[in-house]
């Protein structure tokens, strides 16, 4: 759209929008609904009224009686096409309780679905703390249980208060309440990466850059030797690629999406047809076979923790002893010609790793499926520490997890590394955690190694040789 005047540009764009959002919106309660209840013409209309009843005081305290009486329906009725609303994604009911016969309580505050519907069905100015409690309210309710509380805004799952925060709110309000949080608000250029994360996780979490204790294994004898490696992997592209890994040391493999950096321990570990060379401690390692990477003593956690890293529907204690259990004839006992699982010593190792890694669940007999994407990702990395491996490959350890899951996994990492001796090779894309943890980062650019650095120099290095080849 062109013109002179930017405000009368703006002002006939939001128009547009909020046209456009109307005629979904009766899109929905017109087709969509009909689909799941016996609608008439009658009942659309009380539903868009009703609608715009909320609308205009959301979030909105229902008085059924009163409400009927506008409308003039049953108290019943009016409960019913809430349902009707709520089902079709335009609004959400806060309840007292989740339980009851029906398995829920009575609605004690009603908001629409998301902000840009409040804009939009308001008519009104709209205040930011209306704005908040929306988008916290619907955020939340899609993957948890939230209640009204009886001393704050906010009941998450039966146990954590929550007051969404204005300027004037902060956390000495729920100071003496056990899980109470204070959603904090503030303007972005009053803010920083740091305060963030300290918000977030409720503790300071060290910042990225590089290491402090970078490591000179220069002197170390190479423990990993590739050479002219290619990998037919989907999305990848790996070839002639050279590359030696010292032993003890951490070593980063970076780079842009799709440019190799992801196919090379892929196609070592023999997940996908490689070519070229290998030699781990000087002894060749055949290519395309897991099981001979495995028996060298070398242990791989995938960047596809659901589909490779774990058994889902199995308890923890299954994940992370399976694979020991079947390279190494770990966790076994044996008398004569019988075999049967060692239940203590596997019951054992994996409170060992849930402690030291603080993967959060009900105990170790507890699915994997039911855990977090953090916590899923420690299993990942309990299961390997559990093999007792001399070589380590972690590809994309910190993908899809929360910032104080990220701390505590690369923590972890290293710890791994010092404590056991174990060489580590960490393929990620995010070229800060590398500089965070590693003594040396590769980086990979056109499916080859285009440059090795040690981890603090500048980002601007790094960068120059990420894109130095690309394809």
């Amino acid at each position: 759209m062109y013109g002179a005047n930017y405000v009368k540009k703006c002002t006939v764009c939001s128009a547009f929008i909020g046209m456009y959002i109307q005629q979904v919106v009766n899109a929905t309660i017109e087709t969509d609904i009909p689909q799941y209840a016996d609608l008439t013409v009658s009942t659309a209309r009380k539903l868009k009224r009703l609608l715009a009843i909320i609308a205009q005081s959301a979030p909105f305290k229902p008085n059924m009686s009163q409400i009927g009486g506008q409308l003039e329906v049953s108290r019943n009725k009016i409960a019913d096409l809430c349902a009707y609303l709520e089902k079709a994604g335009l609004i959400g009911q806060l309840r007292t309780s989740t339980g009851g016969i029906q398995g829920l309580g009575k609605v004690d505050k009603i908001y629409l679905d998301n902000p840009t519907l409040i804009y939009t069905l308001a008519g009104r100015s709209v205040e930011i703390g209306t704005v908040r409690e929306t988008f916290f309210f619907n955020q939340t309710r899609s993957l948890m249980s939230v209640t009204v509380s009886p001393i704050s805004d906010f009941l998450i799952d039966g146990k954590y208060t929550f007051e969404v925060g204005g300027k004037k709110k902060r956390q000495k309000k729920l100071q003496n309440i056990e899980h109470g949080y204070v959603v904090k608000d503030v303007a972005a250029r009053e803010t920083d990466v740091r305060d963030i994360t300290h918000y977030m996780v409720g503790r300071e979490v060290a910042a990225g850059g590089a290491a402090h204790d970078i490591r000179d294994h220069s002197d170390a004898r190479t423990i990993l030797s590739i050479r002219k490696l290619w990998v037919d992997m989907p999305g990848e592209i790996v070839r002639n690629v050279d590359l030696d890994v010292k032993e003890g040391e951490i070593l980063g493999i970076g780079g842009l999406a799709g440019q190799g950096k992801l196919g090379i321990p892929n196609g070592v570990m023999g997940l996908y047809e490689a070519g070229g060379t290998v030699e781990f401690d000087g002894k060749p390692i055949a290519l395309n076979s897991p099981r001979k990477c495995l028996d060298s003593q070398l242990a791989f956690v995938s960047e596809d923790r659901r589909g490779v890293g774990l058994l889902l529907d199995e308890s923890l204690e299954w994940n992370v002893a399976f694979p020991a259990m079947q390279v190494q004839d770990k966790f076994l006992k044996r008398m004569g010609f019988f075999t049967w699982r060692d239940e203590k010593a596997i019951h054992t190792v994996t409170n060992r790793y849930i402690d030291e890694l603080q993967i959060k669940c009900t105990g170790s007999s507890q699915k994997a499926r039911e855990l977090s994407g953090g916590n899923q990702q420690k299993v990942c990395l309990a299961k390997a520490f559990a093999l007792e491996p001399r070589f380590l490959f972690v590809s994309e350890p910190t993908r899809g997890i929360d910032v104080g899951a990220k701390a505590l996994v690369l923590e972890a990492l290293k710890k791994f590394n010092r404590e056991s001796g174990v060489t580590v090779v960490m393929i990620s894309s995010e070229l800060e955690e590398l500089r965070q943890i590693c003594d040396r980062i590769a980086i990979v650019s056109g499916g080859r190694v285009a440059g090795i650095l040690p981890a603090d120099h500048s980002s601007e290095e790094f960068g120059m040789l990420m894109v130095s080849q690309v394809k």
